[in-house]
């Protein structure tokens, strides 16, 4: 059921954007604390898998129509399990709730509404070669949005592969890990444009002093378009310039803030995104 929040929800990007912080600052404050024992996991790093909770806000706006502006409270439950020779599973669930703005027949004034965005479920093995080199593949499917104002009614399966080298030549605890992957949908639950993309993240993490860090595309949002073309797009190639900055707070807490823009957006996927995370490690 379709929840219209006319009185809560009002203007376009710029308050959108003051609800985003709003809403982080006050779930970083209120969340109770996780243990503080020593964590061996990283938890930017697929090939090093944790067992945490995150609480995420996530804004987005969407390219393909001058209004469908989606901010996502995101609950993602990650579980690591160690299994024989070193081999790690890890396993995955996001529920996200979503608010949008998009002018539909139902919704011909564009007020916000709240609906269940995109359900995910993955699962993938990791395994360590030596101190610097690491490696995980694995898969993850996504199912529909609740209505078209809040994600793609498409099933969609996405096999994932990554690969982990250390590069302790910056500062102890940097790395690249480059990660790929190939979202295809295979079924649909209401009418949807088709998804068939290649999705690449050349991620770089430095460890800064004081326990803070930068990721360079901590997302795989460059995306080569093979699947039928989107409203808008002119080329195949969607090259976000995807930003991070975060702080450990204790070993088993972490805060991060992360900032997307297109650079090359002749596919479109988003004009802006950000996201906020706490991470809760148990």
């Amino acid at each position: 059921m379709t929840l219209v929040c006319n009185e809560v929800w009002r203007g376009r990007s710029s308050s959108f954007l003051r609800a985003v912080f709003a809403t982080s600052l006050w779930l970083l404050l209120a969340m109770p604390g996780a243990s503080a024992e020593p964590a061996a996991e990283e938890q930017d790093d697929p090939t090093r898998p944790a067992t945490t909770f995150d609480f995420r806000t996530h804004f987005e706006n969407d390219a393909m129509s001058g209004q469908n502006d989606r901010l996502s409270l995101i609950f993602r439950r990650n579980a690591k399990w160690d299994l024989d020779d070193g081999w790690k599973l890890a396993t995955r669930i996001d529920l996200p709730i979503t608010f949008a703005n998009a002018v539909t027949d139902a919704n011909p004034n564009g007020n916000y509404e709240a609906g269940l965005g995109r359900a995910l479920v993955s699962a993938y093995l990791a395994d360590e070669i030596d101190d610097r080199w690491a490696y995980a593949f694995g898969s993850r499917i996504r199912a529909p949005a609740s209505g078209s104002a809040f994600g793609s009614g498409n099933w969609e399966i996405a096999p994932i592969v990554a690969a982990r080298y250390m590069l302790p030549e910056i500062t102890d605890g940097s790395y690249f890990v480059p990660q790929l992957r190939y979202a295809q949908s295979f079924a649909q639950s209401f009418s949807s444009r088709s998804t068939s993309n290649l999705q690449f993240a050349p991620q770089l993490k430095v460890a800064l002093p004081d326990k803070w860090f930068v990721i360079a595309w901590p997302s795989t949002d460059i995306r080569w378009n093979f699947g039928p073309k989107a409203s808008g797009q002119t080329g195949r190639l969607f090259f976000p310039l995807d930003l991070a900055i975060g702080h450990n707070l204790t070993q088993a807490r972490t805060v991060s803030l992360e900032v997307s823009a297109p650079v090359i957006r002749d596919y479109p996927v988003y004009r802006i995104k950000i996201e906020a995370r706490l991470s809760a490690q148990f």
